[in-house]
């Protein structure tokens, strides 16, 4: 004769059998089974109790990847592209950003020839930069293309005057125009940092050029929302000295 307290928990015992493991077991092998690549949350090397590898869904960020780890290629060009994304943003929001610049113009550093640019895209434009600048009585040039992979030259130009496509597709003074070596490079920029980082497009044409001219000052001349800290840079990645934003000019030590 069974006893009724063996009988129900025959009964109960069956029931767990049915029920299965308890849910926060079922993340972790059984003792002694083989892990399966990526099924698991916490799965251990039990030899060394060292943790597995996590499943995509619960990895660091790309934000805390490329603050432990050294940027890649593909690092870089996600970072260009949310960069891009956010310029545009920040273009569409606030018509008014490069006017308030300009009024900064004074607080730039001094420099009789000041290199400008001419804006592409959701780059700060520069225009009434330029006027504010001409009208203090600094000379203005700008780049020139002339090779890919060789320093840009620089060439003199007023605001107003014509000018055609260089190497690389961007407008630049005239052949004619006289070429100059500027004291001060203004520069756009992707996104920049507060120990004077820039991340520019990618082609390397201002990275060659800063090098080829040290003495040169490097100012950044971009939306204050492009900031990004920190911002991974490279051993042959040249900082700026400066930047000017729309909420003022900004020295970096």
């Amino acid at each position: 004769m069974v006893r009724p307290e063996t009988h129900r928990l025959g009964r109960v015992s069956g029931q767990l059998g049915r029920l299965g493991r308890h849910p926060r077991l079922r993340h972790r092998p059984d003792r002694g089974q083989p892990a399966v690549p990526g099924r698991y949350r916490y799965r251990l090397d039990r030899a060394r109790r060292r943790p597995g590898r996590l499943p995509r869904r619960h990895r660091p960020d790309f934000q805390l990847q490329r603050a432990v780890a050294p940027l890649t290629a593909v690092d870089k060009h996600q970072l260009r592209a949310a960069m891009r994304a956010t310029r545009k943003r920040l273009a569409g929001l606030d018509a008014g950003a490069a006017l308030r610049a300009a009024e900064q113009a004074e607080a730039l550093p001094a420099g009789r020839v000041v290199a400008v640019y001419r804006a592409i895209g959701s780059e700060l434009d520069v225009d009434a930069l330029s006027l504010a600048l001409s009208r203090a009585g600094r000379e203005l040039c700008l780049p020139v293309v002339i090779e890919r992979d060789a320093p840009m030259i620089f060439r003199r130009w007023s605001p107003g005057e014509p000018l055609e496509l260089d190497e690389a597709g961007v407008p630049a003074p005239f052949p004619l125009a006289g070429v100059v070596d500027p004291d001060l490079i203004l520069t756009p920029l992707l996104a920049f940092d507060g120990r004077g980082g820039r991340l520019g497009q990618g082609g390397g044409y201002y990275d060659r050029t800063f090098a080829a001219r040290p003495d040169a000052l490097r100012i950044g001349f971009a939306y204050a929302g492009q900031q990004v800290d920190p911002l991974p840079v490279e051993p042959h990645d040249v900082r700026l000295h400066g930047v000017l934003t729309e909420t003022g000019y900004r020295p970096f030590a």
